[in-house]
């Protein structure tokens, strides 16, 4: 059997235990004092976070309407989500050639949907200290996804997330860490007899090896998790052949292949599958709209009564002579060049990330 080191911080119970010691320790001896570098939680937000893993457990129960929205990880991951919640939340206007896209979308439509936002990628081992402000930053926003790929990774931001999105290839490591994570799991269907598998062994208690506060080996175990929420791919798996299915588990759609002009022949089988409850779609933009001005001190004013100020993101990549990293154990930065990404470019992916939207939006709200 496969071992997994790693420690679990959490804002919420974790499905871990042991043998000997009543919460999983340490498999790294310097992970407590790497901790006193990490920028924290407050109090405010760690209370949001409990509450969205709650929100996110409960979608069947609920009837709840969620869309993940899948962003890559970079320098402006949370201007990106900052900028998703003013153009949903606010009557803010941006410069014409944006302002002539978002005229065209009523994001009223919205109001009753989870939205999640989804960190697609890990950060380097030498960057987690920033990454972390980044994430705490934007969850200020929305409830954030982050991957369950890599247990040493995972081990400084399961207190972030709320949700974890399960990797495609996967190993038993992997089933182990979703099986003991302190967060509701979305789980990509890859096919149907091998998803089930996977559900029963992440649902179930896993044994593996790991390493006590002075560095002593125990045996610990998981208790299961089962707050799992599906993702199926129209590109990759029929939904016809989805319709004869039948999980216990919510089902949401992901998009995130489909072009809008396929969409037609997608929509008529959602009626028929039960347990969906949303869908996901990526947005993949280097540029920011920008805010008009008048509009932007009217952002501003509003973001400030609603206890969602504005954030500076920290921009990863630079070399800071503060990072704990390189200070501690001589780790260099990568150097980063920034680019600067055709706008009409963005603003084509930007109309075709609504489109999508949109019209999942439509199709399922008539179907609640």
């Amino acid at each position: 059997m496969d071992s997994i080191y790693s420690t679990f911080s959490s804002t919420s119970k974790s499905h871990f235990s042991t043998y000997n010691i009543n919460e999983l320790s340490s498999g790294f001896p310097s992970s407590a004092m790497m901790k006193q570098f990490y920028y924290k939680l407050d109090k405010v937000k760690e209370d949001r976070i409990v509450n969205d893993r709650s929100i996110l457990s409960n979608l069947l129960k609920y009837n709840n309407r969620v869309c993940f929205i899948s962003i890559p990880f970079s320098g402006i991951f949370c201007d990106s989500v900052e900028f998703l919640h003013s153009i949903f939340t606010t009557n803010v206007s941006y410069e014409d050639k944006w302002q002539n896209v978002f005229d065209d979308y009523d994001f009223s439509q919205l109001e009753d949907w989870i939205i999640c936002i989804q960190a697609n990628d890990s950060p380097e081992l030498n960057e987690i200290h920033e990454w972390r402000k980044v994430i705490i930053n934007s969850c200020q926003y929305y409830p954030i996804c982050l991957p369950l790929t890599d247990s040493f990774k995972y081990s400084f931001s399961s207190d972030l997330g709320a949700c974890s999105k399960f990797p495609k290839e996967f190993n038993y490591n992997h089933v182990s860490l979703a099986s003991g994570c302190p967060t509701p799991l979305l789980l990509e269907v890859n096919d149907f007899e091998e998803t089930r598998n996977c559900i029963q062994q992440i649902e179930s208690q896993n044994l593996y090896l790991t390493t006590d506060d002075e560095c002593n080996p125990i045996i610990a175990y998981t208790t299961g998790n089962s707050d799992i929420i599906l993702s199926v791919d129209p590109s990759f798996i029929p939904l016809e052949e989805l319709e004869h299915q039948h999980f216990k588990h919510p089902v949401v759609i992901n998009a995130n292949n489909t072009a809008s002009s396929d969409l037609k022949n997608i929509i008529p089988h959602l009626k028929a599958i039960s347990g969906i409850v949303g869908f996901e779609v990526s947005l993949n933009i280097k540029n920011i709209p920008t805010p008009n001005p008048a509009s932007a001190c009217s952002l501003n004013s509003s973001t400030q009564n609603s206890q969602h100020n504005s954030v500076v993101t920290p921009k990863l990549g630079k070399t800071k002579a503060s990072n704990w990293m390189t200070s501690l154990f001589g780790i260099k930065q990568k150097n980063v060049t920034s680019v600067t990404a055709d706008v009409d470019l963005d603003i084509e992916n930007m109309k075709h990330f609504f489109d999508l939207l949109f019209t999942l939006l439509s199709s399922l709200t008539r179907t609640k």
